[in-house]
């Protein structure tokens, strides 16, 4: 049974951290929850200069003493995406001039973080989203290519530099760490998810620690102990408050499964994302009123998915018709749902921006 990854989930952390990071409570897993695949660069792409993190900043984490994955769970990479025009002409400053995408001025705008200040320059020093804030990225290995070559942790760096530097964001240098997963690599196809998740973040909290959490594959096992790593972790002295997840089942919850003489579903891994102190957000996919864990997680944020129009200059938002939402099968509807009618849990509980996003992978500009 495949688990699918959303592309837009690293948009879905961008709500949970508005409202983690103004005290609204919750942290932020990707903005908008829809699945975009591989990224097409624009003519007006930008190439970056490679640049390479300090060793310091590069971690490792244990593999799972065993690999256990009853019901064969892996978590897979969509592989649409929306194309980008050549040659566009931005409606007005929130959109990128090469890719005509959303640039970060529009979503801070949109959602808040700047609406106290008169400036647009954000790489401001008033410009404080995310200061004392670690936040952590679950997601799987595959940022290079030839996965055989490693992570990719110079172009990750590289990338989320060319993107701070085309939104007006603070060089990131000294705020990028990577966790990577002991172990034989083994998967790919989560570039453009890796890249939109850790330009999102920067974006929405542009002080923040960001600690970057490689599983070398996208199964099971091998994501939960990348989770369990996310929600112990800390930087600088400074614990992890929120974890985000851009991955999902997708339109299924996995069904039941037996191990040990016991048959379970999914619920059962649900204890990875109950850490005090951490909020969890997860994407609640792009399978269109269809739900998947772990969003369904009751000690998850589930994060939906928007269409953001920034063209008059002010927003406005729409439902996304593609986002996956509805009743859990396996899950019972947390206190907190206390007021809907349905006995199992409903997703999802929050949304933001799904598509039109700008971002930055091996280079060059591209959309999702």
């Amino acid at each position: 049974m495949g688990l699918k990854r959303r592309e837009l989930a690293g948009l879905a952390g961008l709500l949970g951290l508005i409202m983690g990071m103004t005290g609204c409570g919750g942290g932020g897993s990707a903005p908008g929850a829809g699945d975009h695949g591989t990224l097409t660069s624009s003519s007006g792409g930008t190439t970056s200069t490679p640049s390479t993190l300090p060793t310091a900043n590069v971690v490792a984490f244990p593999a799972p003493t065993h690999a256990n994955n009853p019901g064969n769970i892996t978590f897979q990479p969509a592989s649409h995406l929306e194309r980008v025009a050549a040659g566009v002409t931005p409606a007005n400053q929130f959109y990128d001039s090469a890719t005509n995408g959303l640039n970060a001025l529009a979503l801070q705008t949109a959602y808040g973080e700047i609406q106290e200040f008169s400036s647009t320059d954000l790489s401001n020093t008033s410009n404080t989203g995310g200061t004392g804030v670690v936040v952590a990225i679950v997601d799987a290995v595959g940022y290079n290519s030839d996965i055989t070559t490693g992570y990719g942790d110079s172009k990750i760096l590289a990338d989320l530099q060319t993107y701070s530097t085309a939104c007006g964001l603070p060089d990131p240098t000294s705020q990028l760490t990577i966790a990577e997963e002991a172990g034989t690599l083994a998967g790919g196809g989560w570039s453009v998810e890796t890249a939109l998740d850790v330009d999102m973040v920067h974006a929405m909290a542009p002080q923040a620690q960001i600690l970057l959490v490689l599983a070398k594959s996208p199964n099971l096992a091998d994501m939960l102990a990348a989770v369990d790593y996310a929600s112990n972790a800390s930087v600088n002295g400074v614990p992890v408050s929120v974890v985000s997840m851009s991955w999902s089942t997708g339109a299924s919850e996995g069904g039941t499964f037996t191990t040990g003489g016991l048959t379970l579903n999914i619920t059962f891994f649900d204890f990875h994302m109950q850490h005090d102190g951490v909020s969890y957000f997860g994407a609640t996919g792009d399978t269109g009123g269809k739900v998947g864990w772990p969003a369904t997680c009751p000690s998850v944020v589930a994060v939906g998915g928007t269409v953001l129009d920034m063209t008059s200059g002010s927003a406005v938002e729409t439902a996304w018709n593609g986002g996956g939402g509805g009743a859990s099968v396996y899950e019972s509807a947390p206190s907190y749902q206390a007021f809907t009618t349905k006995s199992m849990r409903e997703i999802p509980d929050v949304a933001a921006v799904s598509a039109g996003v700008m971002l930055v992978r091996n280079g060059a500009k591209g959309t999702v």
